[in-house]
């Protein structure tokens, strides 16, 4: 069973808290009594004022021994409950989504990835589980949502899982997933087999256009910027809430959010002869930068996923809200 303290054994400290009542009660000797007539002038002064020492002295003996006390738990390293730590007192199901988008490559000042604080992060959640009783499953989020290790309480796959984890270049697939753990909460063996609260935790840099609507489109028949949210979304969350699930955004996304240059693929069109083995044709690439500053690159252009066939194209200073063309 899990411990309440990350060191237990430190507790047989606080047996040093009789330290202070041994000596209090060692302290309290009979003396042999002298009569003297000058204490008789004393005497009612000091009735006047032993029942206020008594009890200073009896709040210092529980200071000290509370200091003791406090000093034994603190060694013992209590844990509490919050947003990434369960609960001590049932057992717990958690759905662990990883977002393995292109994004989530993004190397700070720091040479860390979201995605690796994402790992990192999850793998402390997964090892804070208790595997007599509680239950992880895992998915991806990048290109298509994919459930990778079902419900189990062998926390040793998952963490096999998580390391072996790889990142993925399509976008992320914030409904799928959401949609993946609606499903799954609302399997009529799911608290049977599995009782006590679930959560369901994303792990994601939060990219906006994660989160929006299907893009509209204009008279030519092109994508356009999308602001509202998806609606869809909502609708999962209520699922999930239903189902007596909760779910739990963790954000590891840079802090220095200002500095990352967002900008990617809106279109792909082909525009030159047919398709045909052994002949030469031409692509149109449409990027957009849907950030503020301009942005620098190279573009790679791969035939079935083999580098014999790259062709690489050069863009320079796209400005910000803006699209570009690129031949291929």
């Amino acid at each position: 069973m899990q411990s309440l303290f990350g060191a237990p054994a430190m507790l047989w400290w606080g047996a040093a808290a009789a330290i202070p009542i041994a000596i209090h009660l060692f302290s309290r000797r009979r003396f042999r009594r002298v009569p003297w007539a000058a204490m008789h002038f004393l005497e009612r002064a000091f009735k006047q004022t032993r029942k206020r020492l008594r009890i200073e002295n009896l709040l210092l003996l529980l200071l000290r021994v509370a200091l003791l006390i406090l000093l034994a738990l603190a060694l013992a390293d209590p844990r509490t409950s919050g947003a990434l730590s369960p609960g001590s007192g049932e057992s717990r199901t958690v759905f662990v989504l990883i977002d393995n988008s292109f994004s989530m490559d993004y190397r700070d000042e720091s040479d860390d990835t979201p995605f690796e604080r994402a790992v990192q992060t999850a793998a402390r959640l997964v090892g804070s589980l208790d595997s007599e009783r509680d239950a992880v499953a895992l998915a991806t989020l990048g290109g298509r949502a994919r459930l990778v290790l079902p419900l189990s309480r062998d926390l040793s796959r998952a963490g096999a899982a998580l390391e072996n984890m790889e990142l993925s270049h399509g976008a992320t697939d914030t409904l799928g997933g959401l949609n993946l753990m609606a499903a799954l909460l609302q399997e009529p063996e799911l608290d049977r087999d599995f009782p006590g609260t679930k959560t369901v935790y994303v792990f994601t840099d939060m990219q906006r256009s994660a989160l929006l609507g299907p893009a509209a489109l204009d008279a030519e028949g092109r994508p356009v910027e999308r602001d509202a949210p998806d609606t869809r979304v909502a609708d999962l969350l209520s699922r999930i809430r239903e189902a007596n699930g909760e779910v739990v955004f963790v954000d590891v996304n840079s802090e220095n959010l200002e500095r990352i240059a967002n900008a990617g693929i809106t279109e792909l069109e082909h525009t030159g002869k047919s398709l045909v083995t052994g002949r030469t044709t031409e692509f149109s690439c449409t990027i957009r930068n849907f950030g503020d500053e301009p942005i620098s690159g190279e573009i790679q252009f791969f035939v079935d996923s083999e580098d014999t066939y790259t062709q690489r194209k050069l863009v320079a200073g796209l400005k910000g809200r803006t699209s570009g063309t690129v031949d291929l």
